[in-house]
């Protein structure tokens, strides 16, 4: 319920939660993953706004297709291995082989 305009902290919570749950049934196309800084500096509190958002992504089981030149070994040193184990969760991985054809 709302007191005086103001949400209590656990009405607020629950407003994101449902609020990102319908956000995040999209579909969600990422091109270039592990190009993006890994950590942000937000006021002084350390964030790492993809390893979040693939979070959510898998507990909801929704698409995401992303686009990379990085093996999984790479993605484990980048983003650490629990968030490339939620990969499994969300992408089906294809990994192309052969000569780069890139000049």
């Amino acid at each position: 319920a709302i007191v005086s305009g103001f949400l209590s902290r656990n009405e607020l919570t629950k407003e994101i939660l449902e609020d990102s749950q319908q956000h995040n049934k999209r579909h969600l196309y990422i091109d270039d993953l592990g190009k993006e800084p890994n950590n942000i500096n937000n006021f002084g509190t350390n964030e790492k706004p993809i390893a979040e958002l693939f979070y959510y992504r898998s507990r909801y089981k929704v698409f995401t297709f992303a686009t990379a030149n990085y093996n999984l070994e790479s993605f484990a040193e980048f983003y650490g291995t629990s968030t490339v184990d939620r990969f499994k969760d969300i992408f089906n991985i294809v990994e192309l082989k052969g000569e780069s054809k890139r000049k």
